[in-house]
């Protein structure tokens, strides 16, 4: 499991609605929760939340030069953002 950001209310909306969304290849990822937290925090995005993605760090994803996230490779389910 890899974690996303993305508008929560946004994301919640889809989730209840399907159980078949997903981030797309080219989306941003990060490792854990709390590297994406963090990301969250610096930025100041009060409304978007954390989010899970089902796939793997090491098969899945690619850096990309010059930000604080990788790229997802492959289009990837998304899960409802965890309790911190």
């Amino acid at each position: 499991m890899i974690y996303t950001v993305g508008h929560e209310e946004s994301y919640l909306t889809a989730l209840r609605e399907r159980d078949d969304v997903v981030k797309l290849r080219g989306g941003s990822v990060w490792r854990d929760r709390e590297s994406a937290q963090r990301y969250l925090d610096r930025t100041g995005l009060d409304d978007w939340a954390v989010f899970a993605v089902k796939a793997e760090w090491d098969r899945d994803t690619e850096p990309v030069e010059g930000v604080a996230w990788f790229a997802l490779t492959i289009d990837a389910v998304i899960c409802p953002p965890e309790e911190p």
